[in-house]
C-alpha cells in the first residue's frame, strides 16, 4: 500500500469516528426529550481505487424505533402511545409523525405540538371549546370536553416504519417508502409521556470506545507520516 493510500485510509477511519461521535452526542443531548428515538450509525467498508484496500464509510443513519417506558406527568395535555403508531401532525412542510405527546393549546384553542403545529384528529384539527378546562381521552384516543366528544386522535401506523426519516422536534416524515397501513394496535394514556429510548450508559461507552479508536488512528497517521519523512530524507541523502 502506498503512503498516500495508507494515510487516506486512516483519515477515512478518523472521519467515520467523528461522525459516530456526532450521532452519539445527539443521542445524549436528547436523553430527556419525550418520544426521542436514538440514532444508529451504520458503516460499511468501501473499496478505494479498485484495489484490495477498504475504507470505512457511513452507509446510513437508522433510527431505533423501539418503544420506551411511559413516565407519569399528570399533565392534562400530555399523552403517550402504548403500542404501535404515531400522532399525526400538520406541520408547515406537510404531514409529520411523532411519539412525543407533549401538547398545548394555541391562541385559537387548537391542540398543537410544542413548536405550534396542529395535532390532527380523524376529522382534522382538534379544537377545545371555550370555557372547557377538563379534557379527557379514552384508551382508543377519543377526546372529550366534559361530556361532549370533540375528536379522536389520528394515529398512523406504517408497514415499514424504519424507512421514516427523522426531521427534528422528534418528528418523522414519510418519503414514500414507509407506507401507511391499517389501524394500529395501541392505547392512549393521558397524563403520561413516552421517555427517550436513549440509554446514557450505553451511549457513553460507545463514545469512549470511538474516541479511543480515533486516537489510535491519529497515532497511526503520525507514525506513517514520520516513516514517510524518514524515507524521503534517506532517498535525498
Amino acid at each position: 500500500m502506498e503512503v498516500n493510500d495508507a494515510t487516506g485510509s486512516v483519515a477515512d477511519s478518523m472521519n467515520a469516528h467523528i461522525l459516530a461521535q456526532e450521532i452519539t452526542a445527539r443521542n445524549l443531548a436528547n436523553v430527556a426529550t419525550p418520544g426521542f428515538k436514538r440514532n444508529v450509525a451504520l458503516f460499511e467498508a468501501s473499496s478505494a481505487g479498485g484495489d484490495a484496500e477498504t475504507r470505512p464509510a457511513l452507509s446510513a443513519v437508522r433510527v431505533d424505533l423501539s418503544p420506551s417506558s411511559l413516565l407519569p406527568t399528570g399533565g392534562t395535555l400530555d399523552f403517550a402511545i402504548e403500542g404501535q403508531g404515531f400522532f399525526t401532525v400538520a406541520s408547515p412542510d406537510g404531514l409529520r409523525y411523532t411519539r412525543n405527546g407533549q401538547f398545548r393549546l394555541n391562541e385559537n384553542r387548537v391542540l398543537v405540538t410544542q413548536n405550534g403545529s396542529p395535532v390532527l384528529g380523524e376529522n382534522g384539527e382538534i379544537q377545545i371549546p371555550d370555557g372547557t378546562d377538563l379534557v379527557t381521552v379514552s384508551r382508543d384516543g377519543e377526546l372529550r370536553a366534559g361530556e361532549a366528544v370533540i375528536g379522536r386522535f389520528q394515529i398512523t401506523k406504517f408497514e415499514r416504519p424504519e424507512l421514516l426519516r427523522q426531521t427534528g422536534n422528534c418528528e418523522f416524515v414519510d418519503t414514500g417508502s414507509a407506507v401507511p397501513s391499517a389501524a394500529a394496535s395501541y392505547a392512549i394514556h393521558q397524563g403520561f409521556l413516552e421517555s427517550s429510548n436513549v440509554q446514557p450508559v450505553v451511549e457513553l461507552v460507545r463514545m469512549i470506545a470511538s474516541l479511543r479508536d480515533y486516537e489510535a488512528c491519529a497515532r497511526s497517521l503520525r507514525s506513517i507520516e514520520d516513516s514517510a519523512n524518514k524515507l524521503y530524507a534517506w532517498a535525498r541523502a
